[in-house]
This record gives C-alpha cells, sequence and structure tokens, in this order.
C-alpha cells in the first residue's frame, strides 16, 4: 500500500512508518472513510494520500484523532472522511439548473468548488435546483434525483494531488457473479448493531409564523409552530402500532407505550 501525508495546504511531509491498522469503509453515496491506527502525531486537516491495491488512487482529510496512552507509546487512531467532504465548505446561494441532464446538473453542483465533473452516464433528465446549500449537500441531491452512484477520483503526480474529479455513475463496480458464504471465500465478517435509539412514533413541526394586526402590520410576535394535526383528526404525530410492539417501553399499566421523537 502506497501512502504518504500531506498538511492541510498539500505540503508534503512524509510517509507514515509504522501503520498497525487501516481500514476503508466506502458506503454507496453513504460514508466513505479510512481509519489508520499507528504512533504517527497528524494533525486536523492533514490529508492522507494513498493508493488501493487496483492502483486508484485516494485522498481523505483527518478530522477526528483518538489517542491511546500505553507503555509502549501513544498510539493514535485517525478518522480521515474522503477529501470530497471538503465541499461541505463550498456555498451554493441560488442555482437553478431546472429541467436538464445529469452531467448538467453535476456541473452546476460543483460550480464553487474546486472539484471536477468526471465521468457521467447517461441517466435522463430530471429536475434539480439549489438553494441555500452547500456542494456536498448538491451532488447529493443530485445523485438522488438521477438514481446514480457517486464516485470520487483523484489523480496524482509526484506528491501532489493534481485533479479531483466526481463521477456519477448507473452502478459503481459490477457483479462478479461470486457469492460469500460463512467459511468459504469470506474470511470474516462483523455484525454491528446501531448504538442509535429507537423511535416508534414522530411528531413533525413546521415553521412558527409572524404575526400581524388587522392592518397587516407586524407586531413582532410569532404563532405557534405548524402542525399536521390539522390533516391527521386533531393529533399531532404519527406512530407505526407494528414498531411499538416491538420497540415500545412498558406503560406501566401492562402494556406498551410509543418511543416519542
Amino acid at each position: 500500500m502506497h501512502l504518504f501525508v500531506t498538511d492541510r495546504f498539500e505540503e508534503y511531509k512524509g510517509a507514515i512508518k509504522t501503520l498497525f491498522s487501516c481500514v476503508d469503509t466506502r458506503e454507496i453515496n453513504g460514508e466513505n472513510c479510512l481509519r489508520m491506527s499507528s504512533y504517527a502525531v497528524l494533525s486536523k486537516g492533514d490529508r492522507v494520500v494513498w493508493r488501493d491495491r487496483r492502483g486508484r488512487w485516494r485522498e481523505n482529510v483527518v478530522e477526528g484523532i483518538d489517542e491511546d496512552h500505553t507503555d509502549a507509546g501513544v498510539e493514535r487512531t485517525h478518522y480521515c472522511p474522503n477529501s470530497a467532504i471538503e465541499m461541505r465548505g463550498d456555498y451554493l446561494e441560488d442555482k437553478r439548473p431546472g429541467s436538464c441532464s445529469a452531467a448538467v446538473a453535476l456541473a452546476s453542483a460543483l460550480s464553487s468548488s474546486r472539484w471536477q465533473v468526471g465521468q457521467v452516464d447517461g441517466l435522463g433528465t430530471a429536475e434539480v435546483n439549489f438553494y441555500h446549500t452547500n456542494a456536498w449537500q448538491a451532488i447529493h441531491d443530485v445523485a438522488d434525483a438521477f438514481g446514480g452512484e457517486l464516485r470520487f477520483d483523484v489523480s496524482v503526480s509526484g506528491s501532489k494531488v493534481v485533479s479531483r474529479k466526481v463521477s456519477l455513475l448507473a452502478r459503481v463496480g459490477g457483479d462478479a457473479g461470486k457469492r460469500f458464504t460463512y467459511r468459504t471465500g469470506l474470511t470474516s465478517c462483523t455484525r454491528q448493531v446501531s448504538e442509535e435509539g429507537v423511535c416508534t412514533a414522530l411528531y413533525g413541526w413546521g415553521a412558527s409564523l409572524e404575526t400581524t394586526d388587522d392592518d397587516g402590520n407586524l407586531t413582532g410576535g410569532y404563532s405557534r409552530k405548524l402542525s399536521f394535526a390539522e390533516a391527521n383528526g386533531g393529533v399531532k404525530w404519527v406512530g407505526d402500532e407494528a414498531a411499538r410492539a416491538k420497540y415500545g417501553r412498558p406503560d406501566g399499566k401492562g402494556g406498551k407505550a410509543h418511543v416519542f421523537g
């Protein structure tokens, strides 16, 4: 594995000499990160540039750092999402490509960033507009609108990343016809239960509206938050009875109460 580190301004810092573990996690249009454990001292904002087994270069940026002090030294685990996450800081005030192709929509979504349009498959046309958002959210809105899958590509020359591109494909990867089963072609498998709580019923709230007097002048006050009670028989929440039966809390009366969110 070819891996080196630059600082936040992309000046070369060097290679990591001792790497205890390195896990690359990628989810279609979702989590895309690298977790590394080593003795290396990296700073928030440093960039990790590496080439995978297929020869593709990747770039991740250090966001989180955990330090474990042991007799042998300080072992650090660095959480490094894909560097495309930098587009959270690229603001889009008002872009309205409207009904257009995926390539046009993606170009508009990337217009405030330094990332360029990569490969875009023919995914038809869709209505896309961006209003007071950022480029990171915008490219995911494009993927949702066209039903495509995002891929992030970088090119490296020496110790510099010289290009960064976002591709929108009908499908990332392919079907190799292989089926993974326990003890056959699968060296390990981890099952993880989410730490998040389970809600069985949800309240829905809208904005509070500014109130006016009889002449239409603003009074400086606000109405109660909008709810969907009027369209829901006067009830301000919706619940799932099957979820309540499975995940509800004891109500103290022998039954099960909703868990609200």
